[in-house]
């Protein structure tokens, strides 16, 4: 292959999939900042074991592709990768390949998946105790603090100030979801 820079300017995000029993989809970005067209085109270690869409295509120049990779099998070995080649519109013979490690975290187990709760179901979920409804009032007085910007506290900054805004949202939110 010549190695004349053509995949050099060609970002390929991220370095490595992983996939999981509950993450068995992953977006691979491609970038061309070449000054023309790219063509590439994705293959894959594990014909049966993967799912690539759109697997081949062209990049305009400055622009981004993503391109979506959706696990069939969960059974990886450790050599499996994704090669991505790049192929230049102008001159044929000016084309590389970037290797993809594809990785199976076997670790994390797979989430439950949880029925749609019907309108009985969360109507007899208890929403507020006294408890609870002690520590939003907590909170909301901590933001009023915080936004009160008062001569006996201390002086908050902008950053701060905006959490505190966002907090007193929130627990304005919740408060008026469980009255």
């Amino acid at each position: 292959m010549n190695l004349s820079g053509i995949s050099d300017k060609v970002a390929v995000l991220p370095p490595a999939l992983r996939f999981s029993p509950s993450e068995t989809k992953q977006i691979l970005t491609l970038f061309n900042a070449n000054d023309e067209p790219v063509k590439y085109k994705m293959l894959c270690t594990s014909k049966d074991g993967f799912q690539i869409s759109p697997s081949k295509g062209e990049i305009e120049p400055n622009k981004r592709i993503d391109i979506a990779v959706r696990a069939r099998k969960l059974t990886l070995s450790s050599e499996e990768k994704l090669r991505v080649e790049f192929y230049s519109q102008i001159d044929k013979n000016r084309r590389n390949a970037k290797n993809i490690p594809l990785i199976l975290n076997e670790d994390e187990p797979p989430e439950p998946r949880q029925a749609p709760r019907t309108a009985s179901e969360t109507a007899a979920v208890p929403v507020k105790t006294e408890q609870n409804h002690l520590y939003y009032m907590f909170f909301v007085s901590i933001c009023i603090a915080v936004l009160s910007q008062s001569k006996y506290l201390p002086e908050f900054n902008e950053a701060q100030r905006m959490i505190a805004a966002y907090v007193l949202g929130m627990m304005t939110i919740l408060l008026i979801r469980s009255a």
